[in-house]
């Protein structure tokens, strides 16, 4: 099978199958579509968990900071 790739779509590939440790394309995708149930697929959801969305943005690189700022109590009087 032949698959043609946008050049964005082949780095993400590649990049997940070097921090993940895949060694084929093969691994990678077998692997993704038993993480993903046939009823998300069906109804064009992926992972249903935000905080592993955000673990693994599809933004890599854009600069999108994720960390919050410590918040700083105002001083109050009693």
């Amino acid at each position: 099978m032949t698959i043609e790739l946008q050049p964005e779509v082949e780095a993400l590939l590649r990049e997940r199958m070097e921090r993940d440790g895949y060694t084929s394309v093969a691994q990678l995708l077998e692997a993704m579509l038993r993480s993903t149930s046939d009823s998300d697929v069906r109804e064009g959801r992926g992972k249903a968990d935000f905080a592993q969305f955000l673990l693994d943005s599809p933004l890599p690189g854009s600069g999108l900071v994720l960390e919050r700022a410590k918040d700083y109590p105002r001083p109050v009087e009693l």
